[in-house]
């Protein structure tokens, strides 16, 4: 799970897909009892 809300087609409008995640910048870090990554996507 993660921050924010899920995509409710009803609100939202589809945007571009994501074609892959990278591992360049690829950071995964537990703060405070949670979890945090960040990574880059290809889109």
């Amino acid at each position: 799970a993660g921050l924010g809300e899920g995509f409710d087609p009803k609100r939202h409008s589809p945007g571009t897909e994501v074609k892959g995640v990278s591992y360049l910048g690829l950071a995964v870090k537990e703060e405070e009892g949670r979890w945090i990554v960040e990574c880059v996507v290809d889109l």
